[in-house]
């Protein structure tokens, strides 16, 4: 029985909303180029065509490419062989210069270990020694990493690696001959380069060209250009992309020159719950019953988010079914990648990070739990399956899933991916890049300059400017730099987020022993002090947090009696009018209510957990044990503040609330789906939004902020000021394609439009903004332990009491703390700064005095 049908056979009767099949295709032969016709690559090309001495069409024409000197992009399908040019190349490189070094780039841990064996496999056909190859990544020992800069030829690993390590250490004597020979370097799923990441990236290339650039010239070795060669199966723009990334022109391979095989393919759409419980439930029961069935094939399982992952596969009562997600350490990664390999695993559950060039010819089957966040990502999660032989995919989402998206099944994989936003002049980015690039060119103390041979982006000489110790900075990235503390900028920013960290997942008992990694967002929703955590299938209970300058970690005790609980959240978002908070001058108000882009404060704040039915609160839960205490997170970002003083719109609770909440979802969609907005990085809130005044922050019953994710913000949500009207416009085509089931109904997007058409352009209107009906302000509660801005440096204080009061006719919210025993100063509200953990939020009526919590 075939895979379909075997499929098929294990859903119920008539839940297949749509169909879509993709037929098989023959391969088209090309000839090998004259230069990779030589005796010590031969045995590279047949070992990789197992025994053929032609080559499939893009390949071909790839390989002529590279023959005479070009920078690559290979834009075809999944599963085309892109390695094999990747790997000619490399080894041609190698032999004709064999002091040659070169990287080989790919977005994830998984599959640059994936990669590993691969390339020892082509180095050694072509009489390379196996040494030659080494993979580094961040659980490498320091001792280990030298040995590998003495010894290796290529370096396997991701762009975090690169940045974080080599080119800290740039300037030791290992690593300056590693760059001054440097030749060639691959990067692998380049559309994954898109966004935060990609951003950063693009500078790395920049940075790591400059620094081999100086290593040559020191070395009086002659000027040549660093290249590169890449790969997508899924890319808007190849050649645009690729320069972006690299600052250098790319020539393009297209899927028009595919000559791979293509086996056939069929590509469901099936009805099932697609969040909770419920859907987690399901898709187990669906993946125990097709596991049992399928072999010797296997089966990959797609769910959007850690927590998600953990709970299908440890639902499911087989020992060869195996979840797979970020966070794991380099043992647990190479145990499950070894099991997808050998056919032990019959099935995966995993997030995203399996999208990627995976390639486990034993996948025959594959699930995603919802509609996938792109068209990017649905074509590789589908490009997983169906390597070997035919194949089947099945989306679980409700009948009206890519409806309401304004889309079809067959739309939605056929159609042109997004592009990969990547934003280079962003001032973020670039002074944190700037900050790495002066220490590479030696720092204050050997006279760095910015390197003249690199076409930076613009803005980024500034930046440079920027990153020197003594310059004077705007408040806004002076804040953001604040957030480093190691001494070294390359740790302090990461390329995957701006101004995130990392905790350790820890064992409680014994040595402390290391488990997995976290970050910090995460933190908050999956290891919340008492909660339970669930790493491959075993749950453990959250003991307690440790976050001093010394150590960060969560640690972690084996539970046998599992519980499953969720994180009560309470966030709150401070936001104002006033012309320094305004970007670009984006603001647009009438007398129904306003519309801007703004900067804003973003406190994020796990009060406690539920289990079953019962709430468990910190604040009573302290008091027996003070390691179960409330967490947070406090980040300044950008984003854009809707408010409509309107019935059907302003509200605390109810209808109006509600009504809030779809279109922060539906807007956030749209910058995800069709904007290229990388998911993940922006959300929105509908309530707990405080309009700064000088009397304090005052709580807004009539706002919704969709804002970035991210801190310091990058402007992802602009397009929602900029293109406001179009993007209503893309909502109405959804909802009269999906009906009562679109994202918003076209009742609700009339009322936006009309609520639009009357907004006007404004100057500065002022921090008091249209002041909704509540009177209740934002305050930190006494005895908050913040940072007090005093002469331009931040200060810890314990603030003792709140108060208003009157200067030259205005109010403004101060605070009372002491500085020497029985000593007071206040201090004004927007002086404060909250840090750690020991700070929280009250509402507070100036005209009655009473002040009350935060309801989550």
């Amino acid at each position: 029985m075939s895979c379909v049908k075997k499929f098929l056979a294990s859903i119920p009767a008539g839940s297949v909303v749509d169909r879509f099949d993709i037929g098989a295709g023959p391969e088209r032969l090309g000839d090998l180029p004259s230069a990779f016709r030589t005796d010590q690559l031969m045995p590279v090309i047949r070992a990789l065509t197992r025994g053929g001495d032609k080559v499939w069409l893009h390949q071909a024409k790839a390989l002529t490419m590279l023959g005479r000197g070009d920078n690559v992009v290979l834009a075809t399908g999944t599963g085309s062989g892109k390695t094999l040019v990747f790997q000619a190349e490399m080894v041609r490189q190698f032999l004709a210069d064999p002091d040659a070094t070169g990287f080989a780039l790919y977005p994830t841990k998984a599959l640059a270990w994936d990669q590993l064996v691969r390339w020892r496999s082509a180095f050694a056909a072509a009489g390379l020694s196996a040494d030659s190859v080494a993979e580094v990544n961040g659980s490498t020992s320091f001792i280990d990493r030298d040995a590998v800069l003495a010894r290796a030829r290529l370096i396997i690993g991701t762009e975090d690696i690169v940045h974080a390590w080599f080119m800290r250490m740039v300037a030791a004597p290992d690593a300056q001959r590693f760059a001054r020979n440097l030749a060639f370097v691959v990067i692998d799923e380049a559309h994954d380069l898109e966004g935060v990441f990609g951003s950063n990236c693009a500078l790395l290339f920049r940075r790591l060209r400059a620094a081999r650039n100086r290593s040559r010239g020191a070395a009086a070795l002659p000027e040549n250009e660093l290249r590169f060669v890449a790969a997508s199966a899924t890319i808007a723009d190849p050649a645009g992309h690729l320069q972006d990334l690299t600052g250098l022109p790319f020539n393009v391979v297209s899927e028009e020159d595919n000559g791979a095989p293509r086996q056939a393919k069929t590509l469901l759409h099936i009805e099932g719950p697609e969040f909770g419980q419920v859907a987690e439930s399901a898709l187990a029961s669906l993946i125990e019953n097709l596991a049992g069935k399928i072999a010797p094939d296997s089966l990959i399982a797609f769910a959007d988010g850690r927590k998600v992952v953990e709970n299908v596969a440890s639902t499911i009562a087989r020992d060869d079914v195996e979840p797979f997600r970020a966070g794991f350490e380099p043992e647990d990664r190479s145990e499950i990648a070894a099991g997808m390999h050998n056919g032990s695993l019959r099935a995966i559950v995993s997030t995203s990070a399996l999208e990627l060039g995976i390639d486990v010819p034993q996948f025959a089957v594959g699930l995603s739990l919802g509609v996938p966040m792109s068209r990017k990502a649905f074509r590789q999660r589908v490009g997983r399956v169906g390597r070997s032989g035919p194949g089947v995919f099945a989306v679980i989402a409700e009948p009206s899933a890519f409806a309401k998206l304004g889309t079809s099944l067959r739309d939605f994989y056929v159609g042109v991916p997004e592009r990969s936003s990547l934003y280079l002049e962003n001032p973020i980015v670039q002074v944190q890049n700037a900050c790495c690039l002066f220490e590479e060119c030696g720092g204050a103390d050997g006279g760095a300059r910015l390197p003249a041979d690199i076409d930076w982006p613009n803005g980024f000489a500034d930046a440079f400017g920027l990153a020197h110790p003594a310059a004077i900075r705007p408040a806004e990235i002076d804040h953001v730099l604040a957030h480093g503390g190691s001494g070294s900028p390359h740790r302090d920013y990461p390329l995957r987020r701006i101004g995130d960290g990392k905790f350790a997942l820890r064992a409680h008992r014994g040595d402390g022993e290391i488990i997995g990694t976290i970050d910090d967002g995460k933190a908050l929703r999956e290891a919340y002090p008492g909660g339970t955590y669930r790493h491959r299938k075993t749950a453990y209970k959250v003991i307690e947090w440790r976050s001093t300058a010394y150590e960060r970690s969560i640690y972690l005790q084996k539970t046998s009696g599992y519980s499953r609980t969720s994180p009560i959240l309470l966030t709150q978002v401070g936001v104002s009018h006033a012309a320094s908070e305004v970007l670009d001058g984006h603001l647009k108000t009438s007398a129904s209510g306003s519309l801007a882009e703004v900067r804003m404060q973003v406190a994020e704040t796990v009060i406690g957990f539920r289990s079953g039915n019962t709430d468990h609160l910190y604040k009573e839960l302290v008091q027996r044990d003070r390691r179960l205490s409330r967490k947070q997170r406090n980040f300044s970002t950008s984003g854009v503040v809707i408010r409509i003083d309107e019935l059907w719109f302003r509200g605390r609770g109810g209808a109006a609330a509600e009504a809030r909440d779809r279109i922060g979802k539906a807007l956030a969609t749209i910058l995800t789906r069709e904007r290229g907005v990388a998911a993940g990085e922006v959300r929105w809130e509908c309530s707990g939004i405080a309009l700064h005044e000088k009397s304090g922050p005052r709580l807004l019953d009539d706002a919704l902020v969709i804002f970035d994710d991210l801190c310091g913000g990058l402007r992802l949500t602009a397009p929602l000021f900029d293109e406001f009207a179009g993007v209503l416009g893309q909502l109405g085509r959804g909802a009269r394609m999906a009906g009562t089931e679109a994202l918003l109904d076209e009742i609700t997007i009339l009322r936006l439009m009309n609520w639009h058409k009357s907004l006007e352009s404004s100057v500065e209107s002022g921090s008091e903004g249209t002041l909704g009906s509540s009177g209740q302000r934002l305050i930190f509660a006494p005895g908050s332990h913040v940072a007090v801005r005093i002469n331009g440096e931040l200060q810890d204080r314990r603030l003792k009491a709140h108060q208003l009061v009157t200067m030259s006719d205005v109010q403004h919210l101060m605070y009372s703390y002491e500085t020497s025993p029985g000593v007071f100063a206040l201090v004004p509200h927007e002086q404060v700064e909250p840090i750690g953990h020991d700070w929280r939020y009250l509402l507070w009526d100036p005209a009655t005095g009473e002040a009350e919590e935060i309801a989550a």
